[in-house]
């Protein structure tokens, strides 16, 4: 709502441009990267002129034709170059804390759209039940049925019956159907044909059930990741914000759209920091202001730190899922048994491709990767002398 209410206003005000958050890490990177230029640009311009006055100055005041008048003229005027330049390195690097800090809001709400992204991603997937369909013989309505007609025959034979608990297992249940198709005392043509109609069926399960558990328990792995990830950024966030005495957690600031009061109480905690940082140096109000700003610059640490964490969990997953697509893929008789596998098969099969292209694209984050992200913000010098 809020932005909408600045889209109207910056209209019918003639702006012709704002700035609205990074919808993407690769905006994000170029957005800082321009911002962080600008800045630097402008000090550098400031300081460029200041400089040069000051050798022009100090070449001056060396001219032993001078007369003291002159010499205490130029003396004043160095001081008050100096003390703007010092000004000039306050206001840069204010800028640039400032600039730091709001990235690093934009890096969170970004890496926290991807999580929950990623979570929605893994409960829609609907994993346990594909797998438990396609890996269990039980879940096929025609090999239940020629399981039956082949054990009839074998209970005809003997008076002992399988316990319950064992008519449920994978294992036993193929093994007591093979068994039944040879020891039946139904007539042999009509047990064979039992048994052809089954034998994808009993091929695949026995096969792959293995393999599809692995899919299943590592999928399993990736979402608890996730969830965990989840749970750090939510503490990542308190933390990060609470430096500037933000207070309302991460769920319910994304819930109201409450990203603006953040800057509003970066924007009151530096104005605070920068009456502290004017003082004499050494003085307590001056080391209490060094202090804060260490301690943005290390909240900001610990979200580049965090980022590198889901860097290398989408690294991880997209691994995962190639391995996946390999041991689905992995069935040597596809071909002959394809009309007779279940259509899960063929979703599980859509669904780990999908999840492939999903971690190339929609969760990588792109030049953010390593380093890149650290040394854009940290490769600019600071000025605070």
């Amino acid at each position: 709502m809020k932005k909408l209410i600045f889209l109207i206003l910056a209209v019918f005000s003639g702006i012709s441009s704002f700035a609205l958050p990074p919808v993407t890490f690769e905006q994000l990177f170029n957005e800082l990267k321009m911002e962080i230029n600008k800045v630097s640009d402008e000090y550098n311009s400031t300081t460029y002129i200041y400089f040069k006055r000051l050798e022009e100055i100090n070449k001056e005041i060396k001219n032993p034709e001078l007369n003291s008048e002159k010499v205490l003229r130029l003396l004043l005027e160095k001081d008050d170059i100096k003390e703007k330049i010092h000004n000039s390195g306050i206001s840069y690097n204010f800028k640039l804390v400032k600039l730091r800090y709001k990235k690093g809001i934009d890096l969170i709400k970004l890496l926290y759209e991807k999580i929950l992204d990623l979570d929605h991603h893994f409960t829609a997937l609907n994993t346990y039940q594909n797998i438990a369909n396609i890996s269990n013989p039980n879940s096929y309505p025609e090999f239940i049925k020629s399981k039956d007609a082949l054990t009839e025959n074998i209970k005809n034979k003997s008076s002992i019956e399988l316990p319950d608990i064992l008519k449920s297992n994978i294992y036993v249940s193929l093994a007591t159907t093979v068994v039944s198709s040879f020891l039946g005392s139904g007539k042999k043509k009509l047990r064979k044909e039992e048994m052809d109609n089954i034998s994808c069926i009993l091929d695949f399960t026995a096969l792959m059930h293995s393999d599809l558990n692995i899919i299943y328990y590592e999928t399993e792995f990736l979402k608890d990741n996730n969830i965990s990830l989840n749970n750090e950024i939510n503490k990542l966030f308190f933390d990060y914000t609470k430096v500037i005495k933000y207070k309302t957690n991460l769920k319910e600031c994304r819930n109201n759209d409450d990203w603006d009061n953040i800057d509003e109480h970066l924007d009151l905690f530096l104005k605070e920091l920068e009456k502290m940082i004017k003082k004499p140096s050494g003085s307590p109000e001056n080391r209490k202001a060094l202090k804060y700003i260490s301690n943005l610059e290390f909240s900001l640490d610990k979200v580049l730190n965090f980022l590198n964490k889901y860097s290398s969990f989408v690294d991880q997953g997209s691994k995962y899922y190639n391995k996946f697509y390999k041991i689905i893929n992995n069935y040597k008789n596809v071909n002959k048994c394809s009309s007779k596998l279940p259509n899960q098969y063929e979703r599980l099969k859509s669904d780990i491709k999908l999840s492939i292209e999903k971690f190339k694209t929609a969760y990588d984050i792109g030049e953010l990767k390593g380093t890149g992200l650290r040394d854009l913000i940290y490769g600019v010098p600071d000025a605070y002398n």
